[in-house]
């Protein structure tokens, strides 16, 4: 510690007030104490300590101020002011003897260094005590030194709550780092595994050269590679020049939109082939590319199981199971619907039209394809299946496009209850409106009364025709036998607003 030169030029003969004031204005934390080290006076900043609190410390033993794990360093702390010069002393230290020897001399000045070092060290030795207080623990760092040969002790001491805090800080990153390395770690070890117990060679190479990174044991198998190193691996040594200007082109497409379609590729040498799909990933600005390649083998047999569990279900179906082409042809029926229509088997039905069994026939079939056009799917439809061996069914039917080019169409036909059972709120309002007509007889002649049940009838007619067809006016018009001109003449007729409102351009324009 470098040291005033000339302190009682520059400070002179400062009173105990002004020392003290220093004192308060220095350090964050100033004790007093007697030779049995109990606190006799205290100062301290508001910020660091409560002036309440410092009352409480007075008269009491620094020992008993500190928690348990402290003494020890504050024991340490007095022992260093022992050792250290008082600020005054009493008097001046005695002149050594004349006449004393050579060697006891030099062993003085042995011992004097000695002293010297050990007093250096105390001056230089901060040490942390902690205070326990209401809220919590307060962590000062202090310094003791001697005021006079047997006078009290000065304890300085500096707030650590900063400190404390950065080094909770620091302990609390340090824990978060380790937890989330942990994390990692195990993240790795699971997707590793996943990534060398694959059955389908699965390889990460650099996106520019097409240079093999990293392989999985599948890779090794397929392909015969030996050994680990894989720094002379290219993707040539696996696929051929086709699969790989292929694999390139994919590579492109996740560059220019963030996907690309699978590919087949072929081995480079047993000419063995495989489906590959490509992932991007980004590592440390650079970007590689998760290669799958599936073999062609294992996916014909998936495909062909796939297959063959479809057409378990289709054909063992408890409902009638139909697919036809875009003109409603049969293309194929399982027994369900061969048992609906009475035939013995399938070559009697294929290739015929399903409109020959339905009970509106060709009118049944337009409305299907045509609710098919608009929706793609279409449900509940109700109708009638029949043949010339079996009275009518009254069935439900579903239907849905089995492609995308809307080519052929798959439909389920489920044995229902009556139309009246299916249709109640048709029954009571037309008895209602038969009521009404009977409590006119008598009232108006028989011809107004025939024009009236007539449009009652017609109206019901209409209403059950849009209801069946989903709104759909052309196929109602198909099916009443009707234009769809006459059809909306006869709508605004009969006041059926919500019909007529929804009526297309087309026909306004008619």
């Amino acid at each position: 510690m470098k040291r005033f030169e000339s302190p009682k030029a520059d400070l002179r003969d400062l009173k105990a007030e002004a020392v003290a004031g220093l004192l308060e204005w220095s350090a964050d934390l100033v004790l007093v104490l007697d030779s049995q080290a109990r606190v006799i006076d205290a100062a301290g900043n508001a910020e660091t300590v409560d002036a309440t609190e410092l009352k409480r410390w007075r008269g009491k033993l620094w020992a008993d101020l500190v928690t348990q794990e402290s003494r020890g360093k504050l024991l340490a702390l007095l022992d260093a002011a022992l050792q250290l010069e008082p600020l005054q002393p009493n008097s001046s230290p005695k002149k050594a003897k004349v006449n004393e020897r050579p060697l006891e001399h030099r062993e003085t000045r042995l011992s004097e260094a000695k002293s010297s070092t050990a007093q250096q060290d105390a001056l230089s030795t901060w040490r942390q005590l902690n205070h326990p207080i209401r809220d919590g623990s307060l962590p000062i760092s202090y310094r003791v030194r001697r005021l006079h040969d047997e006078g009290p002790l000065l304890a300085i001491g500096r707030s650590m709550n900063a400190m404390v805090k950065l080094q909770q800080q620091f302990v609390q990153s340090q824990q978060q780092v380790e937890r989330e390395f942990t994390r990692l770690r195990d993240l790795e070890t699971r997707y590793r595994l996943l990534f060398q117990h694959s059955e389908d060679p699965l390889m990460l190479i650099d996106a520019n050269s097409l240079r093999v990174i990293e392989a999985n044991g599948a890779c090794h198998e397929h392909f015969q590679w030996s050994g680990k190193r894989l720094s002379n691996k290219t993707l040539s040594s696996a696929i051929d020049a086709k699969g790989q200007r292929s694999i390139r082109n994919q590579i492109d497409q996740l560059r220019a939109s963030g996907q690309a379609e699978s590919q087949r590729v072929r081995h480079a040498k047993n000419k063995d082939e495989y489906l590959a799909s490509v992932q991007a990933l980004r590592h440390e600005g650079q970007i590689h590319v998760l290669l799958r390649l599936a073999p062609e083998s294992s996916l014909r047999v998936a495909d062909r199981s796939q297959l063959q569990i479809s057409q378990a279900w289709f054909e063992h179906a408890a409902d009638a199971n139909v697919i036809c082409d875009s003109q409603g042809d049969i293309q194929k029926a399982n027994s369900a619907f061969l048992e609906m229509i009475r035939l013995p088997h399938e070559g009697l039905v294929r290739g015929e039209s399903l409109a020959r069994w339905l009970g509106r026939g060709v009118v049944d079939l337009d409305v299907l394809i045509s609710g098919l056009k608009q929706s793609r799917s279409l449900r509940h439809y109700q109708t009638s299946v029949s043949s010339e061996f079996s009275s009518p069914i009254e069935v439900e039917i579903s239907a849905a496009y089995l492609d995308e080019q809307a080519k052929s169409l798959g439909l389920t036909i489920r044995s229902s209850l009556s139309r009246a059972a299916a249709a109640p709120a048709r029954g009571p309002a037309l008895s209602r409106s038969m009521e009404q007509l009977s409590e006119l007889v008598g009232s108006v002649s028989l011809k107004d009364l025939v024009r009236e049940s007539t449009d009652v009838i017609e109206r019901l007619c209409i209403e059950a025709a849009l209801e069946m067809t989903k709104d759909n006016r052309a196929s109602a018009a198909e099916m009443l036998g009707l234009s769809r001109q006459s059809l909306y003449t006869k709508l605004r007729r009969y006041g059926l607003a919500e019909y007529e409102n929804s009526q297309d351009h087309t026909v306004q324009s008619d």
